[in-house]
């Protein structure tokens, strides 16, 4: 499982992130989110290689980073020498303290859908009072149809954000922020070459099933000055832990 889930989180970042802007629009956000505000204890979990780490770093006395990966613990140290790196399991750790202001950004979609809402809950009661925690999550994405289709596939999980907000009745209305995202590609990039990295698919002839799924992404590429993109909605929750 940890290699499987080690293999995914560093191939996303080559194959996906490398081709969006979200990782900037997200640190951006938080930003002007969290500006004028400090905290004594926060945690970043499923940190990746901290690219939006720093927000909460910068705000924070003292921060945890908790990730099942150990690929990117150099590079955390190295942008991050104060922190202390836990690893292991979200789902299994035992938190030792509360904190202030919790980061949870994109990591759902390595967890089974049936433990989204518990493991979430979880985390809100790891706040202290006043606390924060911010959950990042795909709001909806043009690619949706193609992750429901092969989750099976290629070990992601997933589950329309809605879906999810609604089990989320035991907790306090949260602020929400949308934003927008642009994934792009160059007029050679080979669309079935990319979903088949992506996926982590053997071969592309998964993909002959998904047909009206990869005509739907095809149709929503959207070109500009001879680069083409694929624009995503994705939402920032933050629950603030307020008894």
């Amino acid at each position: 499982m940890l290699k499987a889930i080690e293999s995914l989180s560093t191939e996303m970042f080559v194959i996906h992130y490398g081709k969006t802007d979200e990782k900037e629009t997200i640190s951006r956000m938080l930003d002007s989110l969290l500006n004028g505000k400090q905290f004594e204890n926060g945690i970043d979990i499923g940190a990746g290689n901290g690219s939006v780490t720093a927000p909460i770093h910068s705000r924070c006395r003292h921060l945890d980073i908790l990730d099942i990966v150990k690929h990117y613990n150099d590079v955390l140290a190295f942008k991050f020498p104060d922190v202390n790196i836990i690893n292991t399991d979200v789902l299994d750790y035992n938190f030792e303290k509360k904190y202030d202001i919790i980061l949870f950004s994109h990591v759902l979609y390595y967890l089974p859908e049936e433990q989204w809402a518990t493991i979430t809950e979880k985390l809100y009661q790891q706040l202290n009072r006043n606390g924060l925690l911010i959950l990042i999550h795909m709001k909806f994405d043009p690619m949706h149809l193609l992750f429901e289709k092969i989750s099976k596939h290629y070990g992601y999980h997933y589950m329309l954000f809605d879906d999810f907000k609604a089990q989320l009745s035991n907790l306090p209305k949260p602020e929400i922020y949308s934003y927008d995202m642009k994934t792009f590609f160059r007029p050679m990039d080979d669309i079935r070459l990319y979903l088949t990295n992506l996926f982590r698919l053997d071969d592309d002839k998964y993909l002959d099933q998904c047909a009206d799924e990869i005509d739907q992404f095809k149709a929503r590429l959207i070109e500009e000055d001879n680069i083409k993109y694929l624009p995503g909605y994705n939402e920032i929750m933050i629950f603030k832990k307020s008894e």
